[in-house]
């Protein structure tokens, strides 16, 4: 059985623009506003984040 989210809560943290650390509690995304993407695409991000670190 496949349970089905109207929403999702996305935590996290992000960099203001002199790059210090902004903590974010948490943002609510619906799951209509999401953009689906190829498997691809996603490899990408990872992979520029590995980079990152």
């Amino acid at each position: 059985m496949r349970g089905e989210k109207e929403t999702v809560l996305a935590d996290g943290a992000e960099l203001d623009a002199d790059g210090d650390l902004v903590p974010v509690s948490g943002v609510a995304v619906r799951m209509a506003d999401f953009v689906a993407r190829d498997t691809a695409y996603y490899i990408r991000v990872i992979e520029a984040l590995i980079q990152l670190a």
